[in-house]
């Protein structure tokens, strides 16, 4: 039995499969490393560096825990583990609540911009690795358990305010 008509067949059959797998099953897509959070604010993530950065001015959306999850909300979260450095802009006036909840290896130093009003809620909770935060005069709320479970913490000097 001649099976010459069978081989472009199968070929074109491979093809369409081909072509329809991605429309089929969506390919695992990358975390978004940049976005907003806020109305005038965005953010970026540099995985070379660590260093997730807030550029633009206003408040910071809040965020929150997922519990099915067990996670917070923020949209850099799926970077969590990876931050090691946070830059705020001049400009920023509130911090928003569980916005950098369990980042873990953020670590060192870290200045709060003069003009931030407010830190929400759990906003730096479990950040173990945080050395050192100034919190400039200008803060005058900080959420309930904003830097729970810090344990890194050395120094953290309140303002009069």
């Amino acid at each position: 039995m001649k099976n010459t008509g069978k081989l472009p067949s199968i070929l074109l059959a491979l093809a369409l499969v081909l072509v329809l797998l991605p429309q089929i099953v969506p390919a695992a897509q990358a975390a978004d490393s940049a976005g907003k959070c806020g109305e005038n604010l965005t953010w970026s993530f540099d995985e070379a560096t660590g260093e997730l950065t807030i550029t633009g001015t206003g408040a910071m959306d809040d965020y929150d825990f997922d519990f099915d999850a067990q996670e917070a909300t923020a949209p850099w979260n799926s970077f969590a583990s990876q931050i090691r450095k946070l830059s705020l802009p001049q400009g920023l006036t509130r911090i928003g609540s569980y916005a950098f909840f369990n980042n873990t290896s953020l670590s060192g130093d870290l200045i709060i911009p003069d003009g931030v009003t407010g830190i929400g809620a759990d906003a730096f909770a479990f950040c173990t690795d945080l050395e050192n935060v100034t919190i400039p005069d200008s803060v005058t709320s900080i959420g309930a358990e904003a830097f729970e479970g810090c344990h890194g913490l050395r120094d953290v000097p309140i303002p009069n305010g």
